[in-house]
């Protein structure tokens, strides 16, 4: 809030050259990388001719307890970023577990395959 009061006071004086920067483009990259990558289910993946690219893992960290509790869509989503990057555009996922970590109040991590699917 204070922050949003101090920009507003310097627009408003009419300072020169003012410039914002944001991680707006990698979020919303990352997001787009997401809907390129489809999961599948183990036996729903054996039906394709689909190659193996390897296997990718992710976490989340509730680091306190005001925080949001890790949840198996935003690692996955993070899952299908790592394969993206990879070039695949199939994921399965093998085992996601949840636990108590040093620095964490709950911490999730899933472990996945990544995988080329040709289109149909």
């Amino acid at each position: 809030m204070r922050l949003l009061l101090v920009l507003v006071a310097l627009l408003s004086v009419g300072c020169g050259r003012f410039s914002v920067q944001t991680n707006a483009s990698n979020v919303l990259a990352g997001q787009t990388s997401a809907l390129l990558v489809k999961e599948y289910a183990p036996t729903e993946i054996a039906q394709y001719d689909a190659s193996v690219l390897g296997y990718v893992e992710a976490s989340d960290c509730q680091q306190r307890a005001s925080d949001t509790k890790p949840n198996r869509r935003s690692v996955v989503n993070k899952l299908k970023i790592q394969t993206q990057k990879m070039g695949g555009n199939g994921l399965v996922v093998m085992a996601c577990a949840e636990s108590v970590e040093a620095m964490c109040n709950r911490y999730l991590a899933c472990r996945a395959e990544a995988y080329l699917v040709p289109e149909r």
